[in-house]
Protein backbone atom coordinates (compact mmCIF):
# COMPACT_ATOMS: atom_id res chain seq x y z
CA UNK A 1 0.00 0.00 0.00
CA UNK A 2 1.45 3.29 -1.10
CA UNK A 3 0.13 6.62 0.25
CA UNK A 4 1.25 10.14 -0.68
CA UNK A 5 2.67 12.83 1.38
CA UNK A 6 0.45 15.43 3.04
CA UNK A 7 0.74 19.26 4.29
CA UNK A 8 0.18 19.29 8.05
CA UNK A 9 1.43 22.74 8.31
CA UNK A 10 1.18 25.59 5.11
CA UNK A 11 3.86 28.35 5.98
CA UNK A 12 3.11 32.18 4.60
CA UNK A 13 3.85 32.88 1.48
CA UNK A 14 5.08 36.33 1.08
CA UNK A 15 4.94 38.78 -1.70
CA UNK A 16 8.23 39.66 -3.08
CA UNK A 17 9.04 43.04 -2.55
CA UNK A 18 10.65 43.30 -5.68
CA UNK A 19 7.91 42.24 -7.67
CA UNK A 20 5.51 44.71 -5.93
CA UNK A 21 8.39 46.92 -7.21
CA UNK A 22 7.51 46.13 -10.58
CA UNK A 23 3.90 46.10 -10.32
CA UNK A 24 3.14 42.82 -10.71
CA UNK A 25 0.00 42.06 -8.79
CA UNK A 26 -0.03 38.18 -9.27
CA UNK A 27 1.70 35.18 -10.20
CA UNK A 28 1.52 31.02 -10.19
CA UNK A 29 4.36 28.95 -9.51
CA UNK A 30 4.91 25.42 -10.35
CA UNK A 31 7.17 23.23 -8.45
CA UNK A 32 8.32 19.71 -8.51
CA UNK A 33 8.22 18.82 -4.57
CA UNK A 34 10.84 16.05 -2.89
CA UNK A 35 9.27 15.60 0.11
CA UNK A 36 12.05 13.33 2.52
CA UNK A 37 11.15 10.73 4.76
CA UNK A 38 10.95 13.09 7.81
CA UNK A 39 8.34 15.21 6.36
CA UNK A 40 10.66 17.68 5.48
CA UNK A 41 11.21 19.45 2.14
CA UNK A 42 14.49 18.03 0.27
CA UNK A 43 15.20 19.35 -3.63
CA UNK A 44 12.47 22.04 -5.21
CA UNK A 45 12.75 22.27 -8.90
CA UNK A 46 11.16 24.91 -11.06
CA UNK A 47 8.55 23.99 -13.69
CA UNK A 48 7.22 27.28 -14.24
CA UNK A 49 6.74 30.99 -12.94
CA UNK A 50 9.17 34.14 -12.98
CA UNK A 51 12.62 33.82 -10.55
CA UNK A 52 11.46 36.36 -8.32
CA UNK A 53 8.40 34.46 -7.23
CA UNK A 54 10.01 30.43 -7.40
CA UNK A 55 12.71 32.00 -5.11
CA UNK A 56 10.27 33.29 -2.53
CA UNK A 57 8.06 29.92 -2.80
CA UNK A 58 11.54 27.57 -1.98
CA UNK A 59 12.36 29.83 0.70
CA UNK A 60 8.52 29.67 2.41
CA UNK A 61 8.47 25.72 1.29
CA UNK A 62 11.78 25.26 3.17
CA UNK A 63 11.13 27.50 6.43
CA UNK A 64 7.94 26.62 7.32
CA UNK A 65 5.92 24.07 5.20
CA UNK A 66 5.41 20.43 6.90
CA UNK A 67 4.34 17.29 5.57
CA UNK A 68 3.41 13.61 6.86
CA UNK A 69 5.32 11.59 4.36
CA UNK A 70 4.27 9.39 2.13
CA UNK A 71 4.84 5.63 3.06
CA UNK A 72 5.31 2.07 1.04
CA UNK A 73 3.79 -0.91 3.13
CA UNK A 74 3.17 1.56 6.59
CA UNK A 75 7.33 2.98 6.10
CA UNK A 76 8.26 7.03 5.25
CA UNK A 77 9.26 7.06 1.67
CA UNK A 78 11.18 9.62 -0.20
CA UNK A 79 9.10 11.00 -2.62
CA UNK A 80 7.98 13.80 -5.33
CA UNK A 81 5.42 15.47 -6.45
CA UNK A 82 3.99 18.71 -8.27
CA UNK A 83 2.77 21.89 -6.64
CA UNK A 84 1.14 24.80 -7.79
CA UNK A 85 1.40 28.07 -5.79
CA UNK A 86 -0.60 31.15 -6.30
CA UNK A 87 0.80 34.36 -5.44
CA UNK A 88 -1.53 37.79 -4.89
CA UNK A 89 -1.02 41.26 -3.83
Amino acid sequence: VVTLPAVTKQGARKFPPAAAMAGKKEAEVVLELTIKEDGTVGKVKKLKGDDVFVDAAKDSLKKSWVFAPGTRDGVPVESSFEVTLLFKK
